[in-house]
C-alpha cells in the first residue's frame, strides 16, 4: 500500500491530484554477496544478452537505453492496471507482472492505455479423435494383421470459465469386424475421477474393473455409433 507524506510530516494514504507514481526494476540484480553497487549505468546491451539492464524504469525517458519497457493494460472487468516488465531484450514484458488497484477506482484511469476485454464466459470444448486397430489373439504372433477389430473414436472435452472440466463424451463407432471371435470393446477409467455416467443403450459400468463395456460383440454394432 504506498503512502503519500505531505509537507508538514504526516503520512495519508490519499495523494493529491496531478500526482504520478512511478516503478523501476533492478534487471539481474539479485547477487550472492553483500553490498553490490547497481548503478544506472550498470548496462549491456550486447545483441540477444540477456543479462543486466540496470535500473529500468517505467518513465521511458529515465532507461539508458531510451526504450520502453514497462507496459500497462487495464483490465476492463476489474479496472485494474496490469503492468508487464522486461528485464533484458527479447521485449516480452513478462518477466515480471504485477497489478495496482485504486480507490476511487478512476483515479488512476488513463484513456490512452490498453483494454483487455471482458473473458468469454462461454464453455470450450476440446476434440480428441483417432482410430484404435486391433488383433484379437495378442500376445500370440499369429498373423499380427491388426484388423480384426477397426474402431473410431471422438472424445470431446468441455471446460468452463474457471478451466475445470464439466463434461467428457466418448463416442465409439465399430468400422470393421473381421474377427472369428465374438470380441467385446471396453475401455478403464480413473475411478476417482467418475462422476454422473450416461450410458447409451447396451453400455455397463463395472466399477469393479474400473471400466465401461461399450458393447459385448463387436459383430452386432458395426457402422453404430
Amino acid at each position: 500500500k504506498l503512502l503519500f507524506e505531505k509537507e508538514d510530516g504526516t503520512i495519508t494514504d490519499k495523494f493529491p491530484a496531478g500526482y504520478t507514481i512511478g516503478y523501476f526494476l533492478i534487471s539481474n540484480g539479485y547477487g550472492n554477496g553483500y553490498g553490490k553497487d547497481h548503478t544506472p549505468n550498470d548496462v549491456n546491451l550486447t545483441p540477444g544478452y540477456m543479462g543486466n539492464l540496470g535500473y529500468i524504469y517505467s518513465n521511458q525517458a529515465w532507461n539508458s537505453n531510451g526504450k520502453s519497457s514497462f507496459v500497462a493494460i487495464t483490465d476492463s472487468e476489474t479496472e485494474r492496471v496490469i503492468y508487464g516488465i522486461e528485464d533484458g531484450t527479447d521485449k516480452s514484458y513478462e518477466d515480471m507482472l504485477f497489478y495496482i488497484e485504486a480507490d476511487p477506482k478512476g483515479s488512476i484511469y488513463d484513456p490512452e492505455r490498453p483494454v483487455i476485454p471482458p473473458v468469454d464466459d462461454k464453455p470450450v470444448t476440446e476434440l480428441h479423435a483417432g482410430t484404435l486397430l486391433f488383433e484379437d489373439i495378442w500376445p500370440s504372433g499369429g498373423d499380427y494383421d491388426m484388423n480384426d477389430v477397426i474402431i473410431e473414436y471422438s472424445r470431446t472435452v468441455t471446460f468452463d470459465k474457471n478451466n475445470v472440466v464439466t463434461e467428457i463424451k466418448d463416442t465409439f463407432t465399430p468400422v470393421w469386424d473381421g474377427a472369428q471371435f465374438l470380441n467385446a470393446f471396453a475401455y478403464q477409467i480413473n475411478a476417482a475421477q467418475v462422476g454422473q455416467l450416461a450410458l447409451p443403450e447396451g453400455a455397463v459400468y463395472e466399477p469393479e474393473i474400473q471400466s465401461i463395456v461399450v458393447f459385448p460383440n463387436a459383430k452386432e454394432v458395426q457402422k453404430q455409433k
